[in-house]
């Protein structure tokens, strides 16, 4: 992968789950582990900070999406049964658009999402409380929450 971000790069890390008709964020919680109690966990919400590389780990749960982000160029397929990769790094702050390119079913055009570009500053302030409230709004008893994987670089 040309410029992939080296093993001890400092990174943001997103798991990305697919499914009819929404996208589901994870990022990891204050522990740095993924799938556990502490986790952030949104829909359709995507943020992320500016001057950082971002690297997604993506899955479908029912059939091929494709997370599209039209105003960075990038796109790449969400594929049940296997983990796909790619990575980005924003210059700019604000709200876009994020889509799904791939025909996957006839709700496909409800598969909208926004992604909230932040400074680095006010990105770890909502990530700091975020995984503060998760803990208290995350049930540890409920398989729902927890589709993340042990992420492998």
């Amino acid at each position: 992968f040309i410029n992939w971000p080296k093993e001890n790069e400092e990174v943001e890390r997103v798991q990305v789950l697919a499914q009819q008709w929404m996208w589901n964020f994870r990022y990891a919680g204050k522990d740095g582990l993924f799938n556990t109690e502490d986790d952030v966990v949104t829909v359709n919400d995507l943020r992320l900070p500016t001057g950082k590389k971002i690297v997604f780990q993506l899955i479908s749960k029912d059939v091929i999406h494709s997370l599209f982000f039209p105003n960075a160029r990038q796109k790449v397929d969400a594929i049940p049964g296997r983990i796909t990769r790619m990575w980005f790094e924003l210059k700019k702050t604000g709200t876009f658009d994020i889509a799904c390119a791939e025909m996957c079913g006839s709700y496909h055009y409800r598969m909208q999402a926004k992604l909230s570009v932040y400074s680095l500053e006010d990105y770890q302030k909502w990530l700091g409380e975020a995984q503060t409230k998760a803990l208290i709004v995350n049930q540890a008893n409920s398989n729902d929450g927890y589709w993340g994987w042990k992420w492998n670089n």
